[in-house]
């Protein structure tokens, strides 16, 4: 054998998940078949408000506004005990047939780890004008400490050092 980069073949799976939302697996085609699994905390939240009947708004991938503020923090709370391993070992089954095998042999399925994972620092205003008293400082710190890549990519775009692509 060599050790050498070569192509390989995934197959990629959407979801509106029951418990999760939106999401979606991956899987590569040859031994281990390794499983990639994208989740949303959001996307978890959201479920979480719908079924407990609690009003909000979303724009993009935030939420912009709760009806109930402190019930859906109280939610929110409740992700880090989420039994991963065993939703995630559900979703392999769904997607490779052969994991009863692979347990046979090997005496265990799949070992979970996070390859990436972020945790988000929304923070939300009571009213406009609490927002409006210290957004002159906001701007200021951004133009400090935030280079024009950041920016871009805060607002969904790519960056680009060429200037006609910037027009």
């Amino acid at each position: 054998m060599v050790a050498r980069e070569r192509k390989g073949l995934f197959l990629s799976f959407c979801y509106q998940h029951k418990e999760f939302g939106f999401m979606h697996v991956r899987i590569q085609t040859w031994f281990p078949f390794q499983i990639q699994i994208y989740i949303n905390g959001r996307e978890w939240l959201c479920k979480r408000l719908d079924s407990k009947g609690i009003g909000y708004r979303r724009y993009d991938n935030g939420i912009i506004h709760v009806d109930d503020v402190k019930r859906a923090r109280e939610i929110e709370k409740g992700f880090i005990h989420v039994n991963f391993a065993k939703a995630f070992d559900a979703l392999a089954r769904q997607i490779n047939s052969i994991v009863p095998r692979i347990k046979k042999i090997f005496s265990r399925g799949y070992y979970w780890v996070p390859d990436q994972g972020e945790y988000a620092t929304d923070v939300m205003f009571k009213d406009r004008q609490s927002l409006l008293e210290i957004y002159p400082e906001l701007v200021e710190h951004a133009l400090v400490n935030f280079n024009a890549s950041d920016v871009m990519t805060f607002l969904g775009r790519k960056f680009t050092c060429c200037p006609r692509m910037l027009q």
